[in-house]
């Protein structure tokens, strides 16, 4: 019976979640809803998928997109039997999940299956799996980009993607067909600046690995194969209840659980740390972070938290790695180097008292020797074949998508009104967000944003304030001055103001940038000034123009963060936040932003600290 062994764990969960969020309230009403006329098998999927996804996941996607993964895994259960053969965790992890990273979830599944189940009819999983790469590779190829992660189906018909996003499309690709697939990552690399991330596949009873949209004829083997010889950690993330036996779980980030994988690719050991007080005591609970020297800075590449003895332990590669520990409440931190080939344990005090700024002072930073663990090579014949395969695919993708510009954008800029407004908003937005914006969220902040443009100056002339002449950047001001105050020292400050906008800030460009522009962060393109506008009372939104700072206190009284079941990465989208009352931190910030500019008021998250700022006067002004 499907999920016979889950079911009793999936139920009790999903009992919690709707006991935690309130079955009576939105998202999980209409879930439930929904959820009474799917039946038994479809039910528990769709449960499962609930359970274990960050609660933006939730918030953000419809029941019937979720419903599009759990369908096409419930498909494959009942159509393949070497996925019926697969242990439960494994299929539940690894092929119905509908989650893989950080990216936005479009559904594909069952698009990618009709698009590949004829070129793997007949094959064995290892055969199908590199078929299923050589077809990725035919339709996408590496580019880098902004650190927003593109869904499998964008970069799929884009036709490009930084490493992340193809592995994102691999996985997505391999699943879809029914072998169980999963993103590995070096969260930096220990011998050179920047990362990495690839595909692993299960195959035969064992995991396998692969560069995504880079197929060779052989598994387990990329051109990555001695760089991660050399790296610290390489590891993989996990959404579920029900981890799968003899991996090694080394801590959780929200809702996801980090599973180290290093010891696939490099030659690896178990160091130890000891935590304790000045008195010698062991510190349970301290936070323990292990940090590689990357991009200038020393980045955590796995953190975790002491047992009752104050020690935690890590298998990681031969070579240095910066270790510091803290306890959440108490000054101060200890820190040392450690050198992995010489050394299995470290000590670290925590004294409870501020630490002071050190010296410059040298130290040596020992990346792993190349030691590759995945010895083997293809053949001179898979060689000569690969590579004609690899011309082949690069020749196709290119025929296909070398021309490739999204139909949606190309609609909005073709509408018949205000054309100046439509290509200055697409002038604001990334490349990236070229690719994938909608041609309906784009009308939608352009039809309520226009509103506000009468506010600001345009490029032909000025706003007015009363009967002055005035710089749309002069109208915001704080407390109780009003868009009408009157203009007695407009004159003398019209100069000033101009020269500290930094002449990119004129109220033109100040409106287009900063109220009319869609995007604030890394979040999902949606609409959301309809629903804000309507969302509040008049008396709300004058209140907000008046004093800003009355929508954060809105937000920290009505907005609910769940950090151990979210991912800071992954947010709520502004409307979607506002109405069902659960966002990340950074979810409530974009928040913030999105209502400010709804209503009028040029705001963004400063892109150095993400500080939350507002336009008073002459000048942003943090929160």
């Amino acid at each position: 019976m499907f999920l016979q062994n889950s079911q009793r764990k999936i139920e009790e969960e999903f009992l919690k979640l709707t006991e935690k969020l309130g079955a009576d309230r939105e998202p999980l009403k209409t879930i439930c809803e929904k959820l009474d006329g799917c039946g038994r098998d479809l039910g528990l999927a769709m449960k499962y998928l609930y359970v274990t996804a960050p609660y933006s996941d939730l918030v953000n996607y419809t029941f019937e997109e979720i419903q599009d993964f759990a369908s096409h895994g419930l498909f494959l259960y009942n159509t393949l039997d070497r996925v019926k053969e697969l242990p439960e965790e494994m299929f539940l992890n690894y092929i119905l999940d509908h989650r893989v990273n950080e990216e936005e979830v479009l559904p594909c599944r069952s698009f990618f299956w009709n698009e590949l189940k004829d070129r793997i009819e007949g094959k064995n999983a290892k055969d199908a799996a590199i078929e299923v790469n050589y077809w990725c590779a035919e339709e996408a190829t590496y580019h880098s980009g902004d650190d927003r992660t593109l869904p499998a189906l964008t970069v799929y018909r884009r036709g490009y993607g930084r490493c992340g996003e193809e592995s994102v499309f691999l996985v997505n690709a391999l699943r879809s067909v029914g072998i169980p697939a999963r993103q590995v990552y070096v969260p930096r690399w220990s011998h050179c600046d920047d990362n990495h991330a690839w595909v692993e596949l299960w195959c035969d009873g064992k995991w396998y690995f692969t560069g995504a949209c880079e197929p060779l004829m052989i598994l387990n083997k990329g051109w990555f194969t001695n760089a991660s010889s050399r790296a610290m950690m390489v590891h993989s993330r996990l959404f579920d209840l029900f981890p799968a036996e003899g991996e090694d779980v080394i801590g959780k980030e929200g809702a996801a659980v980090m599973l180290n994988q290093t010891a696939r690719y490099a030659r690896v050991k178990t160091v130890s740390v000891k935590v304790t007080d000045k008195e010698g005591a062991a510190v349970k609970g301290a936070q323990v972070q292990f940090l590689v020297l990357n991009m200038g800075e020393y980045f955590p590449i796995a953190k975790a938290e002491t047992d009752e003895d104050g020690t935690v332990s890590l298998v990681t590669g031969l070579g240095s790695v910066r270790v510091l520990a803290f306890l959440p409440g108490m000054e101060g931190f200890a820190q040392a180097d450690l050198d992995t080939r010489a050394q299995d344990e470290i000590s670290l005090i925590l004294t409870g008292e501020t630490v002071e700024a050190e010296d410059w002072r040298a130290v040596d930073v020992i990346a792993p020797v190349d030691t590759p663990v995945n010895p083997d090579m293809p053949t001179p014949e898979q060689k000569a074949e690969g590579t004609r395969r690899l011309n082949e695919a690069n020749k196709i993708r290119k025929e296909k998508k070398e021309n490739w510009v999204n139909p949606e954008l190309t609609a909005f800029l073709a509408g018949e009104d205000e054309k100046e407004l439509r290509q200055a908003m697409v002038d604001v937005l990334s490349e990236k967000d070229h690719t994938d914006c909608v041609c309906n969220v784009l009308e939608e902040h352009l039809e309520y944003g226009k509103q506000c443009a009468k506010e600001f100056k345009t490029k032909s002339g000025t706003g007015k304030c009363g009967e002055k002449e005035m710089n749309g950047a002069d109208r915001f001001t704080q407390g109780a001055e009003s868009a009408n105050a009157e203009c007695s020292n407009y004159k003398a400050e019209k100069s000033a103001a101009y020269t500290r906008a930094t002449g990119a800030e004129s109220g033109y460009n100040l409106y287009i940038n900063y109220v009319l522009n869609p995007r604030v962060e890394d979040e999902l393109l949606r609409p959301y000034r309809k629903g804000i506008l309507s969302f509040f009372t008049e008396e709300q939104k004058a209140a907000f123009r008046t004093n800003p700072a009355e929508i954060w206190n809105y937000i920290q009284a009505h907005i609910t963060a769940y950090p151990d079941n979210e991912r800071e990465t992954v947010m709520e989208t502004p409307y979607e936040c506002l109405v069902s009352g659960i966002g990340t931190e950074r979810s409530q910030k974009v928040l913030f932003v999105a209502i400010a500019r709804t209503l009028g008021i040029p705001a963004r998250l400063n892109p150095d600290n993400k500080v939350m700022e507002y336009w008073v006067k002459d000048q942003f002004v943090p929160f």
